[in-house]
């Protein structure tokens, strides 16, 4: 009977099913005990029936015995009905410590301080950030589901029901909060990305340019005019300097210019000098979309 009337529903899933698997033995023992139950009974009518001992005291030991039976009985399965509700309560708290494991640590690489050193690392980066951000958009299933589930137990007015609410409203809280982070992320390696194909940009151009000052410096003076019209240097310098300019307006002209003079001294003191002087046919470029 103290098995049968205890008060330990366990602390864990693990110490929950370990309890009932022990409720469950003792249910079948019951169910094996109740043929030879059924037999002191029978041969105690008889025994009443035919015998000339205290009818009265055999019957009241008899009644003291059903009684004392059927309320072990009643009480394994009031102890079932119990444990059944603390596994669903032990099984959300151990999905729910799962889920917030997985977030936190999750939750740590959004908030890597690790920045790319190339374009190449960086879209690398990209790319691995991609399949983390798919990774924490699926994850929206599980914490629905938790959701779903303690929005059930609560409904069933589980023992647990206010502990149960407050869990489940910190699972969401981190689930938005990691959201937040991993797009805030995303527009971080975005960005770096951005700069360094700028970089790549001015790199490029600052080549362009070294090639035309070769032509620039030629003594060469043409033959005739179309052969002097046909160096058409301005048109030439145009293309590469409005990619330079529109990956400007896209990362911004301050975070553009710092970052290439710590990624290249010598490419941001060129990209600083031309997007200080250039005027006219350039500039107008410059506002090309």
């Amino acid at each position: 009977m103290p098995i049968a009337t205890s008060t330990d529903h366990g602390h864990n899933l693990q110490t929950v099913q370990l309890l009932i698997k022990k409720n469950q033995t003792l249910q079948k023992e019951i169910q094996g005990h109740q043929p030879r139950i059924d037999d002191i009974f029978e041969r105690s009518q008889n025994i009443v029936t035919d015998s000339s001992l205290n009818a009265e005291a055999i019957q009241q030991r008899l009644a003291d015995l059903q009684q004392l039976w059927n309320l072990l009985i009643e009480e394994t399965e009031k102890r079932h009905k119990r444990l059944e509700e603390s596994h669903k309560a032990q099984q959300y708290y151990f999905d729910a410590a799962e889920a917030e494991a997985w977030m936190s640590e999750q939750e740590l690489y959004m908030m890597s301080e690790e920045k790319a050193k190339d374009e190449q690392s960086a879209v690398s980066m990209l790319k691995k950030h991609q399949i983390l951000e798919q990774a924490v958009e699926d994850y929206a299933e599980t914490v629905h589901q938790l959701s779903k589930t303690s929005r059930t137990l609560v409904a069933d007015n589980h023992p647990e029901s206010e502990r149960i609410s407050m869990r489940q409203s910190k699972v969401d809280k981190l689930y938005a909060g990691l959201k937040d982070l991993s797009e805030e992320r995303r527009g971080k390696l975005d960005e770096r990305h951005r700069l360094f194909q700028l970089n790549r940009e001015v790199d490029d151009l600052e080549q362009w340019i070294a090639e035309r000052e070769v032509v620039a410096g030629s003594h060469e003076l043409g033959q005739d005019y179309e052969h002097v019209t046909d160096s058409g240097t301005c048109s030439l310098f145009m293309p590469p300097m409005i990619r330079v300019c529109n990956q400007t307006r896209k990362v911004g002209f301050y975070s553009s210019s710092i970052l290439l003079v710590e990624l290249d001294p010598q490419a941001g003191s060129i990209f600083l000098e031309l997007s200080f002087t250039l005027t006219g046919p350039v500039s107008s470029f410059l506002r090309v979309e």
